[in-house]
């Protein structure tokens, strides 16, 4: 079995990692979609999240395994992308300047 070991850009540590398994169609990416906790506040970085999701889509994986969460098949892979978009518009509002 060969697997794929890359960095990507997350939102939950500076040094995410990746394994994939492009003949098995299985990506892991362990704590890298999450958000993080700083001084007891749960959080998304603005300056990662979208990165972070794009990073995460160029895998063509038919099965997608989170650090804490079961085995996501692709719709519920896109299920989840689709509920982080609204954060990111939050976070793109609230860090905009004020006209």
């Amino acid at each position: 079995m060969l697997c794929v070991i890359e960095e990507m850009a997350s939102t939950h540590t500076e040094d995410a990692t990746v394994v994939y398994n492009p003949k098995e169609r299985v990506v892991f990416f362990g704590d890298a979609t999450y958000g993080k906790t700083t001084e007891s506040l749960f959080h998304y970085s603005h300056k990662s999240i979208d990165a972070m999701i794009e990073d995460a889509k160029k895998y063509e994986a038919d099965w997608t395994v989170l650090g804490h969460e079961s085995v996501f098949d692709n719709e519920e892979m896109d299920l989840y992308w689709r509920e982080l978009a609204p954060l990111r518009e939050q976070l793109t509002h609230v860090l905009s300047p004020i006209p």
